[in-house]
């Protein structure tokens, strides 16, 4: 399986496993009759539920109860044998999609009019508090899609090491949900044709101008805004990065230079009894020394000018070269011989490290 199949694969999972849990735990913890709740869903008139749970004053006042209430819970046998209530979402997206049902029992009780009347409300305020507890359902799906989305970026990033490819399909997602914006929904319209030409081609069912609105608000937006999100914290991420790896390197340079005393002192006090060439080499636990000036080099090569210009070229030659001889060899070789590469490679380890 090549990069990009895996990355494809793995940020699907991300995603989905990351959508199911921001969204069922969202969904359990989210309390439709909080003070804050309320307040937003009648405009800062009520901290209470008032269409649905009265005071026991009101309740007291007006014979302690309303028919509406009870009526509404018998609208469908969903609600007559199970647990649902007013403190669910379940409740109110029911409610939402039985409206008219709703508006006709709410105006058939006439002790629950007077009871609005007197809170300075009506049916239609009582319509309009069903449909904002609705829209909770669907703004619980845009955040999920907005932290599953952010986690996928993440990988895609800096797990995958796919930055130019995120930043390009980025830039579509931006590009196709802004000009939705700025025309008001009528690009949506092309969208929705070129997609039924597709589906007709393929004998599908046709897409509605009506979904894909619905998708995009959903989906398109949210996702445009998380990889806004993500793009704004990547220079963090990126210094974050580039810490680690210079902190990395200069800590292998640094082990570098402390193990190399040792070996020397240790190949001095043996080395009468090597009088003859043989085998030797280091650990290779500097390979990061090694890519790093790999990388130095593939990027000065690209540039010829800057290649014969520029004299760290040559320093980070030499140090790939020595420290892949010392690492790696297999042919005998003079201790004396051998612990002159090493000080020389040190050396040479030395400027690098001033350069960092």
């Amino acid at each position: 399986m090549n990069k990009w199949a895996k990355c494809i694969l793995v940020s699907l999972l991300i995603f989905i496993i990351a959508f199911f849990c921001v969204y069922t735990v969202s969904y359990k913890m989210i309390n439709v009759n909080s003070k804050s709740f309320n307040l937003e869903a009648t405009d800062g008139k009520y901290d209470y539920n008032v269409y649905f749970i009265p005071s026991d004053e009101d309740l007291a006042k007006y014979n302690h109860g309303f028919l509406f209430y009870y009526d509404i819970n018998q609208l469908h046998i969903q609600f007559e044998n199970s647990e649902e209530n007013i403190e669910t979402l379940s409740f109110y997206e029911y409610l939402s999609l039985n409206e008219y049902e709703v508006r006709v029992k709410a105006n058939e009780d006439k002790e629950y009019l007077n009871y609005l009347k007197s809170h300075g409300t009506d049916v239609d305020g009582l319509i309009l508090y069903i449909n904002h507890a609705k829209d909770v359902s669907v703004n619980l799906v845009r955040i999920s899609v907005f932290f599953a989305f952010f986690l996928v970026c993440f990988c895609v990033v800096l797990i995958f090491k796919c930055k130019k490819e995120f930043y390009f399909i980025s830039g579509i997602i931006y590009v196709i949900a802004v000009s939705s914006m700025f025309s008001n929904g009528t690009t949506d319209f092309l969208v929705v044709d070129f997609l039924n030409k597709i589906n007709e081609f393929m004998n599908s069912t046709k897409i509605t101008y009506q979904s894909v609105n619905e998708n995009r608000v959903i989906f398109l937006d949210t996702m445009k805004e998380s990889a806004l999100a993500y793009i704004i914290f990547d220079p963090i991420f990126e210094g974050i990065d580039c810490f680690s790896k210079k902190y990395r390197l200069k800590k292998s340079i640094n082990d570098y230079s402390k193990n190399m005393f040792v070996i020397v002192s240790f190949l001095q006090v043996y080395k009468s009894e090597y009088n003859n060439k043989i085998i030797l080499r280091l650990n290779n636990k500097h390979s990061i020394i090694i890519k790093k000036c790999e990388k130095e080099i593939l990027k000065l090569e690209k540039n010829k000018d800057k290649k014969n210009n520029n004299i760290y070229y040559q320093l980070y030659k030499d140090i790939k070269d020595d420290l892949l001889f010392l690492t790696t060899n297999t042919n005998e070789i003079f201790v004396d011989e051998f612990i002159q590469k090493m000080y020389y490679l040190k050396y040479k380890l030395d400027k690098l490290y001033s350069k960092l």
